[in-house]
């Protein structure tokens, strides 16, 4: 953001996004649910609370939904 080049910052924020979806996927915490309820709720908070460290770093493209999103985790 400091150098304003914003397309490279959400490129960035995308990958990491990707990251975070490939994890979920990889995981399925749905189907873990069945079998080992602790991995499918450590799966669950750390999804979350990578979504929450998203929406900051998009916080000064999306205020209005960052803010929202922070109400959750307070």
């Amino acid at each position: 953001y400091e150098q304003r080049n914003y397309s490279k910052v959400m490129r960035e924020i995308t990958s990491l996004g990707d990251k975070v979806n490939k994890y979920v996927n990889d995981y399925a915490p749905w189907n873990l649910v069945k079998t080992d309820l602790e991995k499918a709720r450590e799966v669950v908070t750390v999804s979350s609370n990578c979504a929450k460290v998203l929406f900051t770093y998009l916080a000064p493209v999306t205020p209005k939904i960052s803010a929202e999103i922070q109400k959750l985790y307070q």
